[in-house]
């Protein structure tokens, strides 16, 4: 870590211009303890930490069960339940309403957990707060035995999320889809409930994770907001060179790992409550505002899941930006002891001068476009790896029977019906690559490629995926299905008795000609 100076004022303006931006607050959620703890373990461990508890009302569950003189000495100074094995009780819950479910008894209530055991009871990488796990780390022990005493009364803390669940395509007609920040969450916070994403905000620690993944930015982090952020960003970059600095580099840090930075140095830190909380979108923003290169503060600290969802964001973004012929090392992990004398990539663009605004997708277009505009190779499209936001939807016309069950699920309007022509149409601009199309798909036409289209009018322009010549009714000549769709009807009605022998016309007829024949005229 580099010493404290004086700041000249490139920084110091950049700094001086971050405070000037008015971030919008966001609400908190309340815990209220009263000291009551479940302690798990071992009757020895209990035993031996129990007189530096004392202040609080302790619950011990003994896990294996001990022996009587053991339960004796417990049973003096706390409330004593044992099983004999860990599949025996089940814990959830957090901070001030943990739940101790045992065999069919009623669930018991406690605000604080100690989990003394090697095998912990929750197994989320983010552990609730309140629950303390030091397993057989005896600094963190101590570091427990202290902070216990200290967690009675209320503590409030940032509900770090907005979830809009109009937004979200996890689930359409019980079909579903993106699953992204289910898979994203290293706290467990987040479920899928009858189709709908739902967020514990008692869980939920601000990692970040679920709005840097969340391709249609229905979650999104909100300490401080999209929109904030990226206005602080930007004015920040604009300060820095008014006040005569150049070729920076935004080092984005946690608010727990804020490096110390020299007055002559063109590394600005930004500070984040969490890293993973700035996806793609704030990166490709920053390069397109000016900034030389973007780097992540690495720490140990880090939960893994954050790491990897990071890493795949970067994998897409150089990507993206290798489509354009930018160097692959724009974006990059940094460790705190390399920051002063690393070297940045060799991006220099005029700053782009849009503001920022909340919508995810939009963001990033806006930052490709001008990134684009100065690119050393312009080009139309580039593939792209893993769960990526942007692609196309492919169709085998050859299986398609333009019955349009992907247009009725598809959460982004991105596919769309010919109206009055059989036809399917495509937004590539709209699509977020859910899957929820494939899924409804009755005949398997459907399979998606993740690619990002860098011409911005032909992705916002419909095409046509697949279109049919429409066929008449035998009986009052309205157009009314395709030929495909015939071939499929008849495939699974073929056999049915109401259309066998002459009434195997029937097929042919429009709903209305059909009933008609079927049941005479009204």
């Amino acid at each position: 870590m580099l010493r404290q100076e004086t700041m000249t004022d490139p920084l110091q303006a950049a700094h001086d211009a971050a405070r000037q931006v008015v971030v919008q607050s966001t609400s908190c959620v309340s815990y209220r303890s009263e000291g009551k703890l479940l302690l798990i373990g071992s009757a020895e461990q209990v035993l031996e930490i129990m007189p530096r508890l004392t202040t609080l009302q302790i619950t011990v569950l003994l896990c294996p069960s001990a022996t009587t003189q053991q339960r004796r000495q417990l049973t003096a100074t706390a409330n004593v339940l044992s099983v004999q094995n860990p599949v025996d009780f089940k814990l959830a819950g957090h901070f001030g309403a943990f739940a101790l479910h045992i065999a069919d008894q009623e669930p018991l209530r406690f605000d604080l957990v100690l989990d003394l055991r090697e095998q912990q009871a929750f197994s989320q990488e983010v552990l609730p707060i309140g629950f303390y796990a030091p397993r057989d780390d005896a600094r963190k022990l101590q570091d427990c035995l202290g902070e216990l005493p200290e967690m009675r009364g209320q503590f409030d803390k940032p509900k770090y999320f907005v979830l809009d669940n109009e937004r979200c395509a996890h689930c359409r007609s019980g079909i579903i889809g993106c699953q992204r920040c289910l898979d994203a969450c290293p706290a467990g916070a987040i479920q899928s409930r009858d189709g709908q994403i739902s967020v514990d905000p008692y869980l939920c620690q601000g990692c970040g994770d679920c709005s840097s993944v969340c391709p249609a930015g229905a979650i999104s982090y909100n300490y401080p907001n999209r929109q904030d952020a990226l206005s602080r960003l930007f004015s920040m970059l604009r300060a820095f060179f008014v006040a005569g600095g150049s070729r920076p580099v935004i080092l984005l840090h946690d608010r727990e790992q804020a490096p110390e930075m020299t007055a002559s140095s063109p590394v600005i830190p930004f500070q984040l409550e969490s890293i993973a909380a700035a996806g793609m979108e704030v990166w490709l923003a920053a390069l397109a505002h000016g900034a030389q290169a973007v780097w992540l503060l690495d720490h140990d600290q880090m939960p893994k899941k954050s790491r990897q969802t990071l890493n795949r964001q970067m994998h897409q973004a150089e990507q993206i930006l290798a489509g354009m012929g930018y160097a692959g090392d724009l974006i990059r992990w940094m460790a705190p002891s390399a920051v002063s004398y690393a070297q940045a990539g060799g991006l220099q663009i005029p700053p782009a001068t849009f503001a920022g605004v909340a919508d995810k997708r939009e963001v990033i277009r806006m930052a490709i476009a001008h990134l684009l505009q100065h690119a050393p190779r312009k080009t139309y499209v580039v593939d792209l790896d893993g769960d990526a936001a942007f692609g196309e939807v492919r169709v085998a016309g050859d299986k398609c029977t333009l019955c349009m069950a992907c247009v009725s699920v598809c959460p982004e309007a991105a596919l769309l019906s010919g109206s009055n022509l059989p036809q399917l149409k495509f937004i590539e601009s709209q699509c977020i690559q859910c899957g929820i199309c494939q899924s409804a798909c009755p005949e398997h036409a459907i399979t998606l490629h993740g690619r990002y289209r860098y011409n911005e009018n032909a992705a916002k322009h419909p095409k046509i995926l697949h279109q049919e010549e429409a066929v008449e009714c035998i009986q009052c000549h309205k157009p009314f299905t395709t030929e495909s769709m015939l071939r499929a009807v008849s495939a699974r009605l073929g056999r049915h008795p109401l259309f066998q022998g002459e009434n195997r016309r029937r097929l042919r007829m429009c709903e209305q000609c059909r009933v008609e024949a079927m049941f005479g005229k009204p």
